[in-house]
């Protein structure tokens, strides 16, 4: 592959029904007047390495002024040795031979104006605890 630096990604994509119409007081005709529009959505996004993850954060803009923050990563696990007549406390065992791989959670900081056109909006918090 090739390493572009300081470069993200912006395209357009279709994303189903808009809405759609359908005139139903022309019903004597033999074509009803029928209107269909297709969503379109404004998708910035970038990839980038963080030590053993990739990571993927997409911006979605919408045409009815929605916002969407998509955040994705990959990778490889970080794995540690403890030996199987010790707890693996804040891990997960992999194997029957001590490999182990720390549960930990992936926490991202966004920065949003969340009073945007209105206070009809939601944050959801998901935590994940070890005990």
């Amino acid at each position: 592959g090739v390493e572009m630096k300081n470069t993200i990604c912006m395209h357009e994509e279709d994303f189903g029904v808009l809405w759609k119409h359908t005139d139903w007081r022309h019903a004597e005709n033999e074509q009803f007047g029928t209107d269909v529009a297709r969503s379109r959505r404004f998708v910035v996004s970038m990839f980038c390495t963080v030590g053993n993850y990739e990571y993927s954060f997409c911006y979605y803009f919408y045409q009815d002024g929605n916002i969407e923050v998509e955040i994705k990563h990959t990778g490889l696990v970080n794995t540690s040795v403890v030996p199987m007549d010790q707890e693996a406390k804040y891990s997960t065992r992999l194997n029957n031979d001590g490999l182990v791989a720390q549960i930990h959670q992936h926490i991202y900081c966004l920065r949003v104006d969340w009073n945007l056109d209105g206070s009809d909006n939601s944050v959801v918090e998901i935590n994940c605890y070890p005990e």
